[in-house]
């Protein structure tokens, strides 16, 4: 497999770069991928988020600015000749990489449950918020009930809507877990203590 980049949208590109990794280099995933959650734009496309979170923290593929000073990946501008080529050589030679870690304060990782220890825990406890963070379009075609809407985006701008007691339990889900991971990250870093995340399979 030879990989052509050039041209290509970035979240497009950073799809063929970690299956390249995967398949042609058994290149394993990193697992903390918290210094990703930065980018503003990482849930754009949330099908190539898994993949933009794996470039971005290898040193693959670096951020943007946006206009305003924020950090975004870029997901719809176009991979140039110049930035293909440098991306190339990263990927074989390891040393010219830039990979992201977590900044010091940001060690606190949430804690992943499945979904019948969430079943229990909502049973069980005495004032949890079981929280959905995944899209309108997806919460209306069906969600956990008792669940509250609140959108990925809308959380991250405002963690402290979500309740205003930090000691109670507090359970995100989505879809692939990866969203509510980081809304969970999210609250934990806005000084919240018992929070939770997990995968929805339609199970509760």
């Amino acid at each position: 497999m030879e990989l052509q980049i050039e041209g290509l949208f970035r979240k497009q590109a950073a799809v063929q770069i970690h299956e390249y990794l995967h398949k042609e280099l058994g290149e394993a995933d990193e697992t903390d991928v918290r210094a990703s959650y930065t980018l503003r734009d990482l849930f754009d496309c949330r099908v190539c988020a898994g993949h933009i979170m794996q470039v971005y923290v290898k040193g693959i593929m670096e951020a943007c600015t946006a206009e305003d000073g924020s950090l975004i990946f870029g997901t719809e501008q176009e991979v140039s000749g110049g930035e293909a080529k440098a991306i190339i050589q990263r990927i074989y030679q390891k040393e010219l990489r830039f990979p992201k870690k977590a900044s010091e304060e940001r060690q606190v990782v949430p804690v992943c449950i499945t979904e019948e220890e969430a079943l229990h825990m909502l049973l069980t406890e005495k004032y949890p918020v079981l929280v959905d963070v995944r899209t309108k379009r997806e919460f209306e075609e069906g969600h956990v009930k008792g669940a509250e809407h609140i959108p990925l985006m809308e959380l991250m701008k405002n963690p402290y809507g979500v309740s205003a007691y930090r000691d109670e339990p507090i359970l995100f889900y989505c879809t692939k877990g990866i969203q509510s991971r980081v809304a969970a990250q999210c609250l934990l870093e806005a000084g919240y203590t018992k929070v939770f995340h997990f995968a929805w399979n339609g199970q509760i």
